[in-house]
């Protein structure tokens, strides 16, 4: 019963996402065609098929930036590329990368939804607000869109939630650990005697 348990526990250690993805917008992640990138597991999509840059998506390196030099206030939907619901657990407003930038505007919003596209959680820039990081409160949604003008994301620290059968393996792994435990009164057994017990 306790090897049992114990096995639970270890496939949960597997299937369990691993720690959250850093997106940091450094050229290491791949343009799927000139409105979709991808970094991490992460997808960037251009809602409004902004072409400021010459490859599609204003993709700056350390940054994701939105300009209105071509679209007016350009849009950018964020989602796990595999579409499961995430924890944003937190992102950092950036700016320019020049100092004619920096003189300009500097205005634009965040929103996080959900799957049935409600909103749960916005955000606003401005260029006081240049440098904040923010931690959103939302513990899992969909989807974020980001628009703006002369305003850019960046350090985006995104999790996975976990499934609900995970969440269910889990449970049921500690109830037949606690079960093992209870049967043996509570106490773990000397490695001797639990390999011959286990061998029974």
């Amino acid at each position: 019963m306790l090897l049992k348990g114990l096995a639970v526990a270890a496939s949960l250690m597997l299937t369990t996402p691993a720690g959250a993805a850093l997106l940091s917008f450094d050229g290491a992640g791949t343009r799927i065609d000139r409105f979709t990138y991808v970094e991490d597991g992460v997808k960037v999509s251009s809602i409004n098929k902004d072409i400021h840059s010459a490859s599609g998506i204003y993709i700056l390196v350390g940054a994701i930036h939105a300009d209105n030099a071509t679209v007016a206030n350009p849009a950018y939907r964020i989602e796990l590329e595999s579409l499961r619901p995430f924890h944003l657990l937190s992102f950092t407003q950036s700016c320019c990368n020049d100092p004619f930038e920096e003189s300009l505007t500097q205005v634009g919003s965040a929103t996080l939804y959900d799957v049935g596209g409600n909103s749960l959680e916005s955000f606003s820039f401005s260029r006081g607000t240049v440098g904040t990081t923010f931690r959103p409160k939302v513990a899992a949604a969909s989807y974020l869109i980001f628009e703006g003008d002369h305003v850019g994301l960046d350090d985006i620290s995104i999790s996975a939630v976990p499934e609900p059968s995970v969440w269910g393996m889990m449970l049921a792994g500690i109830g037949l650990i606690g079960a093992a435990l209870r049967h043996r009164g509570g106490k773990l057994l000397p490695a001797s005697r639990f390999r011959r017990d286990s061998l029974r």
